[in-house]
């Protein structure tokens, strides 16, 4: 959901959404975001683009598409109730 929403508000290459999750999630490896990435580009959620050259190879960026939307308007949906039972649980 995290990097869902990233991508939908940047449009960022894959070390800026690592930058990213280190900041908040420090244990995330290199290695597990990459395999997030992939997963929600196969699964249609993201989709890539190229962005401009700049000192090194094109860099690879990813932006949300409409099935992406979808998904994370979902996730939030579910997050919502979650914290509603954690609530009423009185956590």
């Amino acid at each position: 959901m995290c990097i869902l929403r990233y991508v939908e508000q940047h449009s960022p290459y894959g070390y800026d959404i690592l930058q990213m999750m280190h900041r908040y999630f420090p244990e995330v490896s290199e290695s597990t975001l990459y395999a997030i990435l992939r997963r929600l580009h196969s699964e249609g959620a993201t989709a890539t683009f190229t962005g401009e050259v700049s000192k090194g190879p094109a860099r690879k960026y990813y932006r949300i598409t409409d099935a992406g939307q979808q998904r994370l308007a979902q996730m939030k949906e579910d997050w919502h109730r979650l914290q509603e039972i954690v609530s009423q649980l009185g956590l």
